[in-house]
């Protein structure tokens, strides 16, 4: 019986100390929690590095699908956000516009004086919505407006104005 309990002993020691190695964590010494820190920056700043070129790359790719779709003459102007009071009320809208230019050399140059084309196209959207919601006729005279005096400033560099989104 002895022996028999000395094997019960041993295997309840054994079971005892396995749990207790199993249920708590080892202490890692303070060197290697250190690099474990510095891998988890270094890992942390390359998924943010990763996640910045995903950004980038979404963004050149949506520039390149729609130079491909409109074609690589166009200028995108704006979006203008809107916000008047007529008759007493509240009247919001957003505008995008797109200017065609004659080529690439005109692009670059309405690209450099964007500043001037939004000091002209501006006054020209909000007198669109001046009475309320534009109508097929203001949005017909805004492009019109728009065209004749970018053209009468930017002398043959502007080929055509359009609206790409009116909300």
């Amino acid at each position: 019986m002895t022996g028999r309990l000395k094997a019960r002993m041993k295997d309840l020691a054994i079971v005892i100390l396995a749990s207790i190695f199993l249920a708590a964590p080892l202490a890692a010494p303070a060197w290697a929690q250190s690099d474990d820190e510095d891998q988890d920056q270094s890992t942390k700043d390359r998924k943010q590095k990763e996640k910045d070129q995903k950004k980038k790359d979404k963004k050149f790719n949506e520039d390149r699908i729609y130079r491909f779709m409109v074609g690589p003459n166009i200028l995108p102007v704006g979006p203008y956000t809107i916000s008047l009071y007529v008759r007493g009320q509240l009247v919001e809208g957003k505008l995008r516009v797109a200017i065609q230019a004659k080529d690439t050399q005109a692009k670059d140059t309405l690209e450099g004086n964007k500043w001037v084309i939004n000091g002209i196209v501006y006054p020209l959207a909000l007198r669109m919505w001046e009475n309320g919601r534009p109508t097929t006729e203001d949005i017909r005279n805004f492009k019109s407006d728009s065209k004749t005096q970018l053209q009468r400033r930017f002398a043959e560099q502007v080929e055509e104005v359009y609206i790409e989104s009116i909300m």
